[in-house]
């Protein structure tokens, strides 16, 4: 692979990769949570300006538009609807713990479905946040999901 090919995590993944410390992510959940608005427009903006990515890479990341971000961004009267699955493919772009996905979700009001698929999503938000794209695509082709 070509050096145009490295993916870039973002600043959240040492704060949240899976392998740490409990106590360690505990403590950094708590201070992201404590540093989000109750905005989802806020949140969005926090965490992108505060992710060490551009708008581009996240999108990149989580195959969904630059465009729909920066809406997101600023959608301040909380009018657009999001899929949860675009939010939870940028939580996961972000390496964002299962808390702070969470949150947004509940900012947004929306979850994830319960059906087979949604459980699946659910267990990657919870288990793998912090897993590269292609180890999430692994588990979407297993399933038989369309992979990111």
């Amino acid at each position: 692979m070509g050096s145009n090919h490295v993916i870039q995590n973002s600043v959240y993944y040492e704060k949240f990769k899976l392998g740490l410390d409990e106590t360690l992510i505990s403590k950094n959940t708590f201070y992201l949570l404590n540093s989000l608005s109750a905005s989802f427009a806020h949140s969005i903006k926090y965490l992108t300006k505060h992710s060490g990515l551009s708008r581009k890479k996240i999108a990149n990341k989580c195959a969904i538009s630059d465009k729909q971000i920066e809406a997101w961004e600023k959608d301040f009267s909380n009018e657009i609807q999001v899929k949860p699955l675009n939010l939870l493919r940028f939580c996961i772009a972000l390496s964002l713990p299962p808390e702070i996905c969470d949150f947004l979700f509940e900012l947004k009001g929306t979850k994830l479905p319960r059906s087979e698929k949604g459980l699946i999503y659910t267990a990657i938000k919870n288990r793998y946040y912090s897993a590269s794209l292609f180890e999430i695509n692994d588990i979407l082709e297993s399933a038989h999901l369309e992979i990111w």
